[in-house]
């Protein structure tokens, strides 16, 4: 993700990625057989750590609370408020731009809205 992030989907190669990780070059493509499967990975994990800042929300839960104050906080938790964040937006419309690239990177992010839409339609 930093890789992306900084330098964007283009700079993403066994080499960048191992520099930005601080390891040797042989160790990326044990862990991944593919450049796709390294963005799903880095996507994957970017999903993720935003589920987690949303469902694990001190709002996400009482039943006291509106459905209004959950999706407003909701909102805000994949908004860019701080570097963190900043970064993430940047790397998910990279994703966005590379679902066209092909099928498994299509049928991936088209998963990731088809939950999206879950969550919010609940």
């Amino acid at each position: 993700m930093r890789v992306i992030a900084n330098r964007g989907l283009e700079a993403v190669s066994l080499r960048n990625v191992a520099a930005a990780d601080g390891v040797s070059m042989g160790m990326v493509p044990h862990c991944f057989s593919c450049k796709d499967r390294k963005l799903i990975f880095a996507c994957t994990y970017l999903i993720e750590r935003t589920w987690r800042r949303i469902t694990d929300h001190p709002l996400a839960l009482p039943a006291t609370v509106s459905g209004r104050e959950i999706l407003r906080d909701s909102l805000f938790e994949i908004l860019p408020p701080d570097a963190e964040r900043r970064a993430g937006t940047r790397v998910w419309m990279a994703f966005l731009t590379l679902a066209t690239r092909g099928p498994e990177l299509t049928t991936y992010m088209r998963d990731t809205w088809i939950e999206d839409h879950r969550f919010i339609s609940v």
